[in-house]
């Protein structure tokens, strides 16, 4: 990423800044800005959506999306990968020994988690050791107890990272590949 670019400003997982728009549009928005950036031609760009899956809403469901956008000719090659199993979860008002369970099941210290506050807001993001997360849910104040989730962060989400490197792999493959009708008019 371009020294200065804030991508957080195109909307956080946290929700502290709610994403603008759909996901193709906020990859969009990311890619004109790393092309603004650079002051190269083109700009790629990674955008992410978690929650409930749509039609079983007790399960989780992830969507991956890359983006590639080439300001010499507008165009623009989109690839996306469903995740049915992310490492996507949260927990209600937990203290540290309650939230064991929780921090099991998505393979917590390597899955972060959020500690989220009163209102919403995020106390700590990026918690992957014990003593951080005590400190934290006492800092979220309710006697120690507070909102947990994954922290979807792909650098701190082992799943995600795995599943945005196969999305990448998948898309590098595409990019490689030359256009049938250019080959075929003779264009090479």
């Amino acid at each position: 990423m371009p020294e200065g670019l804030d991508t957080d400003r195109f909307g956080t997982f946290t929700g502290a800044v709610p994403r603008v728009g759909t996901m193709v549009e906020a990859a969009r928005a990311k890619a004109l800005a790393a092309i603004a950036a650079t002051g190269l031609p083109v700009g790629p760009a990674r955008e992410g959506a978690y929650g409930p899956h749509p039609v079983i809403p007790v399960l989780p469901r992830g969507r991956d999306l890359l983006l590639w956008h080439d300001a010499r000719s507008g165009h623009e090659i989109i690839a996306t990968l469903t995740d049915d199993a992310p490492a996507c979860d949260r927990i209600g008002g937990a203290a540290t020994e309650g939230a064991q369970a929780f921090l099991t099941r998505i393979g917590f210290p390597q899955t972060a988690v959020i500690v989220m506050g009163a209102g919403g807001a995020p106390v700590a993001k990026g918690v992957r050791d014990m003593a951080s997360l005590a400190r934290a849910l006492r800092a979220a104040g309710a006697d120690g107890a507070a909102p947990l989730r994954t922290d979807l962060r792909a650098h701190l989400n082992p799943r995600r990272v795995s599943m945005i490197g196969q999305l990448a792999e998948g898309f590098a493959r595409r990019l490689a590949r030359r256009c049938p009708a250019i080959v075929c008019r003779g264009v090479v």
